[in-house]
């Protein structure tokens, strides 16, 4: 049975003690929040899911309990912390928790890419939207995802985009624009407005991210000379119409959020058992990077 450690009980951390169970998992949780600690001192997985101010400090001090650990995303609040932890786990193996990775319309969309029937790419728009306030329960200006010194604003918080836009479009990136500010209403200390922009040499990427959208959207739209693919992310459609806009391809998938963090966790145990190895996009090199294309972005910060 695999043995599974869960740094934070959060709503991380409680969604992977759920997931661990359902999967039939040994799970036991530290968290100050539910005054529990964990009562062995070797796990087949540890799993980092508390706020990410204290991801340095949790992955020194649970370093020992085993050999295999998944960290959720980002990686650290900062590129120096995330060098660090690289350095601590420099003996083990670890993976960070991108769970749109596994998310089977990226992995689609992947597929068609790779395949290169659209032609030249020339323009790629990501976009994730959504309004802070009714993310969780209880008071937004309270939650991490308000500060930035905890480790909040989109471009921390919504991460996800800037990780699978490189899978999607692995190209090398020539040159990274961007800016980030606060600019709505929301009562928070932290950017609620991201934009990021990739330069490549197969077409530009365009990300843009904030807290304030009421009405939620996340899609990627990809602008190619023989055609346009149209991903909704949240309503699970993903389209392709040819260059006479001619609708090509439709497809509704049919699978639920949590399918992905319960995919995320079985690959886990396979990288455990050494039956898998570590993707890169999904490596702490990978999430180092990641977090040094938002530190530049922030220094653009309004």
């Amino acid at each position: 049975m695999m043995n599974v450690g869960i740094i934070g009980f959060g709503s991380a951390g409680k969604r992977h003690y759920e997931n661990c169970l359902v999967l039939g998992y040994s799970a036991e949780v530290h968290s100050s929040h539910k005054k529990s600690t964990l009562q062995q001192k070797k796990y087949d997985l540890i799993v980092i899911a508390s706020k990410t101010k204290d991801h340095y400090k949790d992955v020194f001090r649970f370093k020992d309990y085993s050999d295999t650990f998944m960290i959720e995303k980002p990686l650290a609040m900062n590129l120096t912390e995330a060098k660090k932890i690289k350095q601590i786990l420099k003996n083990k193996t670890a993976l960070v928790g991108y769970t749109m990775i596994f998310n089977p319309m990226i992995n689609k969309l992947k597929d068609i890419l790779d395949k290169n029937k659209l032609g030249k790419i020339n323009l790629v728009q990501i976009h994730c939207g959504s309004y802070l306030p009714s993310w969780r329960k209880g008071n937004y200006t309270k939650n991490y995802s308000a500060n930035r010194k905890m480790g909040g604003g989109v471009l921390r918080e919504l991460i996800h985009e800037t990780n699978y836009a490189q899978f999607l479009f692995p190209n090398p990136i020539k040159k990274i624009l961007g800016y980030c500010a606060k600019i709505s209403h929301l009562k928070i200390k932290s950017e609620d407005i991201g934009l990021i922009v990739f330069i490549q040499k197969q077409g530009d990427i365009v990300i843009t991210l904030n807290y304030f959208q009421n009405l939620p959207e996340r899609y990627i739209k990809i602008h190619a000379e023989k055609g346009t693919i149209f991903c909704d992310l949240i309503n699970k459609d993903l389209k392709i119409f040819d260059e006479k806009n001619n609708l090509t391809y439709d497809k509704k998938f049919e699978f639920e959020r949590n399918d992905t963090f319960i995919d995320e966790l079985k690959f886990a145990t396979l990288i455990s058992a050494k039956k898998e190895k570590i993707p890169s996009i999904l490596s702490m090199d990978q999430a180092i990077k990641d977090l040094g294309i938002i530190e530049k972005i922030e220094k653009n910060r309004n």
